[in-house]
């Protein structure tokens, strides 16, 4: 490991069998990836209980890999939570691990900002109540969602498994032509290997959960990431 190559904790659900991978294969040059596991198995009320009871501990055990951030790459938690959430949880973060911590949710209406953004259309995994907690946050934070397409699912574990050929065609259901940016939540949701592909189908640019938090290290650590891997989002400062 180079001296200058930046530790990054991620705090993932115990379901989660997507975000190693993607992370892995597209994190760039200058990351190594340190991972926690929190217990959620179900993207309802319940799952997000369990998974934030363990969080401060979970932080306490990647303070030991002497880490240069810390990050819950699951924007979920931040969408059912709202903003109070995530101002409460970073500063939890922050105390438990020592360093600076970044909520996923957070992160990604970030990204948005960055693209310049005003209306976003939303393609998720996830069901109905989650779906309207993604809309009032970004409402919050002055952007507008002008369409929702939705696969429906609560079971973490599943969104793993959906077809890439289904994860394109939700995009596309999503990208009505008034919308700016199509937002696709979802850390577990095999998003980020096809980011080039469904850019260029709609003809627009997505903001994917775990392409956004790669993209928010980049900016903390001045770290330059290639284009054809992340998507117009690459280019774009804050």
């Amino acid at each position: 490991m180079s001296e200058t190559t930046r530790r990054i904790g991620l705090l993932i659900p115990s379901s989660n069998t997507t975000i190693e991978q993607e992370f892995a294969r597209f994190g760039p040059d200058g990351f190594s990836f340190h991972f926690a596991r929190l217990p959620m198995t179900e993207v309802t009320q319940a799952g997000f209980d369990s998974q934030d009871a363990a969080i401060d501990a979970a932080c306490r055990l990647l303070a030991d890999a002497r880490p240069d951030a810390v990050v819950l790459c699951q924007s979920a938690a931040s969408f059912i939570g709202g903003q109070g959430y995530d101002v409460t949880l970073r500063a939890r973060m922050e105390a438990a691990a020592g360093v600076p911590a970044l909520p996923a949710g957070a992160v990604m209406a970030d990204a948005l900002r960055a693209l310049g953004a005003a209306k976003v259309a939303l393609a998720v995994p996830f069901a109905g109540t989650a779906s309207a907690a993604v809309a009032r946050y970004l409402g919050v934070e002055g952007l507008t969602v002008v369409e929702t397409a939705s696969l429906g699912m609560t079971d973490n574990f599943s969104i793993a498994a959906v077809a890439d050929e289904v994860i394109v065609d939700l995009a596309a259901r999503a990208a009505v032509p008034q919308a700016d940016v199509v937002m696709m939540p979802g850390g577990n949701m095999r998003c980020l290997p096809l980011v080039s592909r469904i850019e260029a189908a709609i003809g627009r640019p997505v903001v994917t959960t775990n392409q956004a938090v790669i993209w928010k290290l980049s900016r903390m650590f001045a770290v330059t990431l290639p284009p054809d891997r992340f998507g117009t989002l690459a280019a774009h400062t804050e």
